[in-house]
């Protein structure tokens, strides 16, 4: 139980806004960013595709898988869900910014007001 707390502390942190590199690399702010009107899957394709992120299994995922299953429960996340966590692991976005990216992502996915 101990390596999923770190795990998840180690992936969800948040860095200080000085370390943000979108911020760095685009002069603009997450913010300024997201209040575009297009949609959140079109603009994670997009930065992905600008920072040259893409998604690759690591063993965290092994086990999350694992811990999924031996819980009963059945989550499968679909391509956009993982270039967000791509993007966090590669330091492209922040723990939050991908809270917030995945939330966004998953109301209009399943259109939640």
């Amino acid at each position: 139980m101990l390596l999923v707390a770190y795990v998840i502390r180690r992936h969800l942190a948040a860095r200080p806004e000085s370390q943000r590199f979108y911020k760095t690399h685009y002069g603009v702010s997450f913010e300024e960013a997201m209040s575009e009107p297009e949609s959140t899957e079109a603009y994670v394709l997009a930065l992905a595709q600008r920072c040259g992120v893409r998604y690759v299994k690591m063993l965290d995922d092994d086990l999350a898988d694992v811990i999924t299953h031996l819980s009963d429960d059945e989550v499968v996340p679909d391509d956009i869900e993982n270039l967000i966590v791509a993007m966090k692991r590669a330091g492209v976005i922040s723990g939050a910014e991908m809270v917030d990216l995945l939330s966004r992502y998953l109301t209009e996915k399943y259109r939640i007001d």
